[in-house]
This record gives C-alpha cells, sequence and structure tokens, in this order.
C-alpha cells in the first residue's frame, strides 16, 4: 500500500473526509441550512399539487347533492343551524326548502328583534338578533306583523319577503251568513254596522297568513273583538259580526279550515274563499261544533283570578289550553296585582258529543 509522510494510509484518510462531510450535509440539511435541496423539493411538492389539481379538480360546495344536503340537514339539532345552512348560497337554501324537516320548536321574538330559542343540546341557550325585525306589533308563525302610522304588513324577518296588508283605517263588512249559525241568531244585529260608521282605526290582536290568497286577524274596534280577513295587497280589511255574538277569543287555521273560539269557548269553523266571480272574499259558511268547554271559578283568600283560553295544535290534534293566572292584591306591584301562581288545563274536542273534553296527556 502507498502511505503518506505522516504514515496514515492515504485511502482511510480519503473515506473518513467522505464520512465528515456526509454528517456534516445531514446536519446543514436537519438545521433548514440547505437551502437549495429546500427549494428543490417545495417546487416538487408544488408541481405534484398542481397536477393533482388539473386532473382531479375539487367542486365548489355549493355543488353539494341534495340527498347529502338532507341528511346534513336532519343531523342539526336547531332551527337556528337550519337558517344558517339556507344563507350559504341559493343552492342550500334550495335544499332546505325541499325537504321535509320536523318542525321547531318556538322562539321567543323579542320587539327589538332578538329570537331566544328552547334550550336543547344538553342545556345550551341558542339566540340571534334580526335588525330588520325590531318594532314589530305581534308574531304570527313564520312571519311578523308590523303596524305603523295606519299602514301594516307582514315580513319573514329570515328571507325578508313582505305582503302589504290594507290601511287600519279601511275596513267594512264582509258577506258572511251570520244569521243562519247553527240557528243562533246574531244578538244586536245593527251593532257590528253602527261600530263600522265610527270614525276610527281597527287594531290587531292576532295575524294569521291562511293561504297566499287570504289573511285573518282578531281585531278590535270599539268594544267589538272580531275576526277580519284581507287578501295581501287589497286597500280595505273584511270585518265579520262574529263579534256581537260573542268576542273571539283565539283563532287558528288547522286542516284547511279556520277554527275560532269566543269568550264562551264554543268552537266555530269558517270557510272563507275568493269569489269566482268578483275575486274578493266571501265566508260560504260558518258552522258551530262545540259548546263551550266548562270554567270552574278558582279563588284564592285575598286574591283573584284570571283566565285566558288558547287554540294550540300538538301532534296534529286541535287543542284548548286554558290558562287561570292567581293573584294577590300588592300596592307595590304595578297594577297593584302580584302574581302567585299559575295553572293549566287542556281539553281536546268531541265532535260526537259538541263538548271539550279535559285530557291528562298530550303524548
Amino acid at each position: 500500500s502507498v502511505h503518506s509522510h505522516s504514515g496514515t494510509p492515504t485511502a482511510a484518510r480519503v473515506s473518513d473526509g467522505r464520512r465528515r462531510r456526509g454528517w456534516e450535509r445531514l446536519r446543514q440539511r436537519r438545521r433548514g441550512a440547505w437551502p437549495g435541496a429546500l427549494e428543490e423539493t417545495t417546487q416538487d411538492l408544488q408541481m405534484s399539487f398542481a397536477k393533482k389539481l388539473q386532473t382531479h379538480r375539487p367542486q365548489s360546495w355549493s355543488a353539494l347533492p341534495s340527498d347529502l344536503a338532507g341528511l346534513v340537514l336532519r343531523r342539526l339539532p336547531s332551527h337556528a343551524d337550519h337558517v344558517r345552512f339556507a344563507d350559504v348560497c341559493h343552492h342550500w337554501r334550495f335544499s332546505r326548502q325541499e325537504h321535509c324537516l320536523p318542525p321547531p320548536l318556538p322562539w321567543l321574538a323579542f320587539p327589538d328583534g332578538t329570537f331566544f330559542g328552547l334550550p336543547c343540546r344538553e342545556g345550551a341557550k341558542e339566540s340571534f338578533k334580526l335588525h330588520s325585525s325590531a318594532n314589530y306589533c305581534i308574531s304570527c308563525g313564520d312571519w311578523l306583523a308590523f303596524a305603523q302610522n295606519g299602514t301594516c304588513f307582514l315580513m319573514d324577518p329570515f328571507s325578508e319577503i313582505t305582503l302589504t296588508l290594507p290601511n287600519l283605517s279601511s275596513f267594512c263588512l264582509v258577506d258572511e251568513p251570520v244569521g243562519i249559525i247553527n240557528g243562533r241568531d246574531v244578538l244586536d244585529e245593527d251593532m257590528s254596522g253602527s261600530l263600522l260608521q265610527m270614525d276610527t282605526a281597527i287594531s290587531l290582536r292576532k295575524v294569521i297568513r291562511c293561504s297566499e290568497l287570504v289573511v285573518a286577524a282578531i281585531v278590535e274596534i270599539g268594544p267589538l273583538r272580531t275576526v277580519a280577513y284581507c287578501q295581501p295587497g287589497s286597500t280595505s280589511w273584511l270585518v265579520s259580526e262574529l263579534g256581537s255574538i260573542g268576542s273571539v277569543i283565539d283563532m287558528m287555521f288547522y286542516e284547511g279550515m279556520l277554527y275560532v273560539i269566543d269568550e264562551f269557548n264554543d268552537l266555530l269553523a269558517i270557510n272563507v274563499r275568493e269569489d269566482n266571480d268578483n275575486g274578493k272574499l266571501r265566508v260560504s259558511w260558518i258552522e258551530r261544533l262545540l259548546d263551550g268547554a266548562p270554567c270552574v271559578l278558582k279563588l284564592i283568600q285575598g286574591g283573584i283570578s284570571y283566565f285566558e283560553s288558547y287554540l294550540v295544535e300538538s301532534h296534529g290534534a286541535l287543542l284548548l289550553v286554558q290558562r287561570t293566572i292567581f293573584g294577590e292584591c300588592d300596592n307595590n306591584t304595578i297594577g297593584g296585582i302580584k302574581p302567585v301562581g299559575i295553572e293549566f288545563e287542556v281539553c281536546q274536542p268531541d265532535f260526537q258529543s259538541r263538548s271539550w273534553v279535559k285530557v291528562s296527556s298530550v303524548g
């Protein structure tokens, strides 16, 4: 073998040098001190990614198939999530309208446009605010009713679709067979007519959109509380004389029919439709289905009780809810009455016996 002057073999020195340079290069690469190699690796990755994009270009989220959108919607627990889903794009909004989802739980709507949902997802409370919903006067299903300086309109706070209603100072009697409701005559036949001649405006108590052509409302005109109808975009409210028989307390549009309860808790069914001849609304028939539910007077010592009745729908059934609020006289409370208790009773209709039947469960 060939030796150097120092006596160390030349081949061994060369091998050791290569090994040291290899370790140094590896340490530099780990420290990021080899920019050329890093640059080369990055360029390779970018080129590879670009090729994949060219061969497998991803679709837009707006192209999410409707059946998959339905699966997503059914897993969203609250109505607020459904609203947010529909706000993403037109395609997702159409998907939400296309799928039949379970009805949402009611929301509490406050005058400033704030909505509070009932607790869900392990007690979590949800809320959101729609500034366009502030200062409404009544909520009615998916709609909010606005009444300002006599003008009146309905608005869907989510889609902001608006329906113009007649001015509150413009009204007349509706064409209806009031005098033949199950053979029961109208009391004080001229009462409604005289009130309608008064220089006054009606005030809204409740509004329901029955269909695209019919909006019904409980209105007050002086001492008369009755039902009025209109068509969106029309110029006048059509007032019923039902309030002359007994003040209308509540109403509900149920299975294609308008149901009303009066102060005696009598249940009446009303069929309102558009006249084929002139296109105006008319009441084709009114039928009294049930006699009033018996009200048991409940008193507390040194206090008073206040009753209210409501029509509600639960699991497809029409129910009457009677609420009793108990109060005590208290001069330190606004109104002089301090609420101390509340009770609810629920009745369902028995059409064979023409009476309300109390129930202890709604399923």
